[in-house]
């Protein structure tokens, strides 16, 4: 009896030591496969994440684009929509009976057809004249319509969408995930001083101080946005990121030293900072009394 119980504790120990190693040994090849998901997410592009996570929890939305004399950039800016980084969307472009070449423009640009279109008015608008479709991209439908502002022409917009989920966007909105922002100066119809372009981004506020909550308020940047614009965007708009834009070893020493700190100004004083010393290849070319 002493024998067999002896081999029967022995047979529990081996089993026991069994169970643990192989619990260790899961553990162990948990902790590599984490770790290699880790390194992977790390290299994987953040646009690429964000790509899978929208292709498994994605909505269908529709992009309303209410647009008035829009001629200068209406085409770019539906271009930019169009090539957004989701897996379903539509755009409706909503012409608000504008007296340019704004629908001309997109009729050239993206072979709009003027379709039959059955839809319900769940809300009421100013007449509609005709709906037009695109041959280049079925995702695309312009409306042209009688003027009656902007809530007006989104609400054609709304009619007419497929998606339950709606975003409204400016006209003169870019909403590329990958778009770089260079900003520069609408000089010799705006200010050249670029403080004065970075306190307009933030604030959107107008010159003539009748706007006080913004010009399409929406459409407001933060101010590391502005500044990055101004500084890395606008080298990279002119094709000198590798000489300027920003403070770095081999970069030209062009800088400006302000009065105060941007950071810890309220947006509505921006437009008070001004430059105390202006260096130009690292010589102080101009300096404030």
């Amino acid at each position: 009896m002493r024998v067999l119980a002896a081999i029967l504790f022995f047979y529990q120990q081996l089993v026991l030591v069994y169970f643990a190693a192989l619990n260790l040994l899961y553990a162990f090849f948990g902790y590599l496969g984490l770790r290699s998901v880790v390194v992977y997410s790390r290299e994987l592009p953040q646009v690429a994440l964000k790509d899978l996570l929208e292709r498994e929890f994605y909505k269908p939305v529709t992009i309303l684009v209410p647009a008035f004399n829009e001629e200068a950039g209406i085409v770019p800016s539906v271009r930019s929509l169009l090539s957004l980084h989701y897996p379903e969307f539509e755009v409706i472009v909503s012409n608000d009976g504008s007296t340019d070449r704004t629908l001309a423009r997109m009729t050239e640009a993206f072979a709009l057809v003027e379709v039959p279109q059955i839809y319900r008015r769940v809300l009421e608008t100013l007449p509609v004249h005709r709906v037009l479709r695109s041959l280049r991209h079925p995702n695309l439908t312009v409306i042209d319509k009688e003027r009656g502002g902007r809530s007006d022409a989104l609400n054609a917009a709304v009619n007419l969408a497929r998606y339950p989920l709606v975003c409204e966007v400016d006209a003169d909105s870019l909403l590329d995930a990958e778009a770089r922002l260079a900003f520069g100066s609408d000089w010799s119809v705006a200010p050249l001083d670029p403080l004065s372009g970075v306190y307009a981004a933030v604030t959107r506020r107008t010159i003539d101080g009748k706007r006080p909550g913004g010009w399409v308020p929406e459409e407001k940047i933060s101010l590391g946005e502005a500044l990055r614009a101004y500084t890395a965007g606008n080298a990279y708009g002119v094709f000198a990121e590798s000489k300027w834009g920003t403070l770095a070893p081999k970069y030209y020493a062009d800088a400006v030293v302000l009065d105060r700190d941007l950071f810890r100004t309220p947006p509505e004083s921006l437009d008070q900072v001004r430059v105390r010393y202006t260096i130009v290849a690292g010589r102080v070319v101009f300096r404030r009394p």
